[in-house]
């Protein structure tokens, strides 16, 4: 099975560059990332994860884990970025390591194209707890504690605002410039970052 975690619904998987990258890594080629392993290295695959999910937990929030899995078999393994192949080329982790540094500790894998949406199964999972360490000079992910949810809970920003009294919605005009698709992650950190600042204030 392959792994995909996110903070945020994913409307539609389709191939692109991530505006936010680990130091070194490629920002050629468009790919969706998986992880072969498991929920715990999705996670850890997520970028800012460490800093957005911990701020939330010490403004009292659980913050909401979207898990999506899907089957490897479905895929067609190649072993590089221009090999062809019938149906849904997936690069493994091994062949991705030239291309993300840090694939060795996620088990991130590439899916080349586009996957059968109806194949697509999404999880909901509540954070409770998440701890790093210091590995190899980063900071890396040790252990995240999480619960399995059985309703569909409020997206990461809902809580957020909800917590906060923001009234304002992600379809405002005055978030377009900031909140856009790939760019979630650093959004959630700048709103993240301004209510920690505040809440210090007091």
């Amino acid at each position: 099975m392959l792994y995909h975690a996110s903070l945020f619904p994913v409307k539609e998987f389709v191939p692109r560059i991530p505006l936010v990258r680990c130091e070194n890594e490629d920002e050629t080629f468009p790919r969706i990332s998986f992880s072969e392993e498991d929920k715990f290295h999705a996670i850890s695959a997520i970028p800012s994860v460490g800093e957005n999910i911990s701020m939330m937990l010490e403004l009292g929030l659980y913050p909401t884990l979207y898990l999506y899995t899907y089957p490897e078999e479905a895929c067609q393994v190649v072993h590089s970025i221009y090999e062809e192949a019938d149906g849904i080329r997936l690069l493994p982790s091994g062949d991705v390591q030239r291309y993300v540094p840090d694939a060795y500790l996620t088990k991130e894998c590439w899916m080349l194209d586009s996957p059968d949406p109806s194949k697509i199964e999404m999880h909901l999972y509540e954070i409770e707890d998440i701890l790093y360490d210091k590995i190899d000079k980063q900071e890396q992910l040790i252990h995240v504690s999480t619960v399995l949810l059985s309703e569909y809970p409020e997206d990461n920003f809902t809580k957020l605002f909800s917590a906060y009294g923001i009234r304002k919605s992600l379809d405002d005009p005055k978030f377009s410039e900031f909140y856009y698709p790939g760019n979630e992650n650093a959004f959630l950190r700048n709103c993240l970052n301004i209510i920690t600042e505040k809440e210090l204030k007091k």
